[in-house]
């Protein structure tokens, strides 16, 4: 798990790809996510979401935000976002 930005995140999971090809391990068996803090603006929060989903993560951890009146609307970008 890590927090980076879609660049970082892409090469981080990089690495694990190489050791994988190294040991002959399909590197899809490993879940890759993304430690998230807690979204100031949605909107910006849902367009870093689908960077990290572009990048490789199949889904998040996000932070408890400070109004957990935010928390489904979270929830909701985040199922749009990885569904499986």
């Amino acid at each position: 798990m890590l927090a980076a930005d879609p660049a970082e995140v892409r090469h981080k999971f990089e690495v694990p790809d190489r050791h994988c090809a190294r040991v002959g391990r399909d590197p899809l068996e490993i879940t890759r996510t993304v430690f998230a803090p807690p979204p100031g603006e949605l909107d910006a929060f849902a367009a870093s979401a689908r960077s990290w989903a572009t990048a490789g993560a199949d889904g998040a951890v996000v932070i408890r935000p400070s109004d957990p009146g935010l928390i489904p609307a979270i929830g909701q970008i985040l199922g749009d976002v990885f569904p499986g």
